[in-house]
């Protein structure tokens, strides 16, 4: 599971998204710098784009590098 925090979200801070996050075993956490509600996208694509990209691959792939069917 990946949790996505900007920074700067006065409603789900990111020790909110952390301690959602906690009772997972394989969760991740995404913090945007400066990003406040809903803006993480928008504030840094490039790290929120490549962070998501590879956590997909991560998650859709098996040990063995074939897709998990």
């Amino acid at each position: 599971m990946l949790f996505v925090s900007g920074a700067a979200d006065p409603i789900v801070t990111t020790e909110e998204a952390r301690r959602l996050g906690r009772p997972y075993a394989r969760a991740e956490l995404l913090v945007i710098p400066q990003a406040g509600r809903l803006q993480t996208m928008a504030m840094d694509r490039e790290l929120y784009r490549g962070t998501v990209l590879e956590f997909l691959d991560r998650s859709l792939t098996t040990q063995e590098g074939h897709p998990d069917r």
